[in-house]
């Protein structure tokens, strides 16, 4: 007889390993969590913040001021910037740490919604997905030392939640109407992440709806208070799309080069686990490593064909859709990105590093897909893909942890351009990208005045 006590123990060890996957990750983040603002901070501070404080626009103005359908100046982003500007004084470290608050209990999140799948009792083939969607999630690639892009996980907690309760409403769980009131919710106040999951939903209702396998009723709903929603933001606060062209541009520039397109979807696979800068920056991938970028994303592409192709063939439809719903969450971003900045570097815009959360859900959806399947070889299957993801996460922790040096003397630098007296407008553009395009002596000048941010 199994003792509380053995019981414990037997705990303890199998937590073990997942937690120090994610602590590993973890380390890399706190290392480079810096208060430097490096992006769109810049511009809210200049066109929003400032003008607000010196009342030149009020409240209202400056929450909406530069709302944008598919964009992430959004309403909740710009009042945490103004109650830290008016408790902290302005510490973009505070954004960050938030944002790794919600990086945690994303990953909490899954683990508890996993282990309610399983009734809390893991098989071996069960822990070791675990294991698999650990490694799926805790990518070290990831945009981290960018506050904004850390302080947007918690968008992303609201999203992957939205798709859980979805999922709930599915299996009869949960009201379709107080999904609902989360669904609208999701609309109005995440942002573009948040309207991924969104428009993953209405893709899946309408879907399903054509096939007969939900209602119509609930479909319509759905997309009803979706449009009305979209409406009465419009109405209120002006349209537009986050991006250097139209949709219609981009996609006519895409129907042009399908091959791009097609290489953009293997970058996507690939950018979680050995991305541009990765590659670019080592001895041994360094020459060609386009080519290799491709050829990683069609390993990343095999492994989430085979979890979900498990998952399909193995019975796991009947257990969850959540899998499925993750997956097509990360189709949506993939299309959703492209249409929005297609223009701006073609199928290399997935180089970014901001990009990498979207795409970590393929192998999350991969991991609790497998873990569902019955079939016979689910259990050898969950162990060659654990392996395979591990060496992936084992060379990229290795070498994101070697940058980090590099990444804080960066910042150093950075910080130090700010400062420096008088402002070295060179020096500035060299370490902080948008002064290059947008004059930012004057905002630094305002927080120099004022003792905020990096005066204090």
């Amino acid at each position: 007889m199994v003792t509380s006590s053995q019981s414990l123990v037997r705990f303890t060890i199998k937590a073990i390993p997942p937690l120090v996957i994610l602590g590993l990750t973890l380390g890399y983040i706190l290392a480079v969590i810096n208060p430097v603002p490096l992006s769109d901070e810049w511009r809210w501070m200049q066109a929003l913040l400032i003008p607000f404080i010196e009342s030149d626009i009020n409240f209202w103005q400056y929450i909406t001021g530069e709302y944008s359908f598919l964009g992430h100046s959004h309403y909740l982003t710009l009042l945490f910037i103004y109650i830290d500007y008016q408790i902290f004084g302005l510490d973009y470290t505070h954004m960050a740490y938030i944002g790794l608050i919600a990086y945690l209990l994303t990953w909490g999140l899954l683990v508890w919604y996993y282990l309610a799948l399983h009734q809390y009792q893991l098989n071996t083939q069960g822990y070791t997905c675990l294991l698999l969607l650990t490694l799926g999630f805790a990518s070290p690639l990831s945009d981290f030392p960018w506050g904004l892009v850390l302080f947007e996980y918690l968008y992303f907690l609201f999203a992957l939640a939205l798709l859980c309760l979805f999922d709930l409403t599915l299996r009869h769980k949960f009201s379709f109407y107080g999904f609902l009131v989360a669904f609208a919710a999701t609309v109005v106040f995440t942002e573009t992440i948040g309207l991924m999951a969104v428009l993953t939903v209405l893709g899946w209702s309408l879907l399903h709806s054509a096939l007969k396998q939900y209602p119509w009723r609930k479909t319509a709903t759905l997309w009803l208070t979706f449009t009305l929603i979209l409406l009465a933001q419009y109405l209120l606060l002006g349209s537009g799309i986050e991006g250097r062209s139209s949709f219609s541009e981009s996609a006519v520039s895409m129907l042009s080069s399908l091959d791009s397109v097609l290489q953009s979807l293997f970058i996507t696979f690939s950018l979680p686990l050995a991305d541009q800068t990765l590659l670019s920056e080592s001895s041994v991938f360094h020459g060609d490593y386009r080519i290799w970028q491709v050829l990683i994303g069609i390993v990343g592409l095999l492994i989430t064909l085979t979890g979900m192709g498990y998952y399909m063939l193995g019975g796991g439809l009947k257990k969850s859709q959540l899998p499925l719903l993750l997956f097509l969450f990360s189709l949506v971003a993939w299309v959703t990105i492209l249409l929005a900045r297609y223009q701006d570097a073609g199928a290399y815009i997935f180089d970014a590093r901001r990009f990498a959360r979207f795409f970590t859900v393929y192998y999350i959806a991969a991991a609790i897909g497998l873990s569902l399947s019955d079939k016979k070889s689910g259990g050898k299957a969950a162990a060659a893909l654990t392996l395979l993801l591990a060496v992936f996460f084992s060379y990229a922790t290795v070498t994101q942890h070697a940058r980090a040096k590099h990444v804080e003397h960066y910042f150093t630098n950075a910080e130090q351009a700010i400062k420096n007296t008088p402002t070295d407008k060179t020096a500035l553009a060299n370490s902080i990208p948008r002064c290059k395009t947008e004059p930012c002596a004057e905002t630094i000048a305002f927080l120099r005045e004022h003792q905020l941010s990096l005066f204090k």
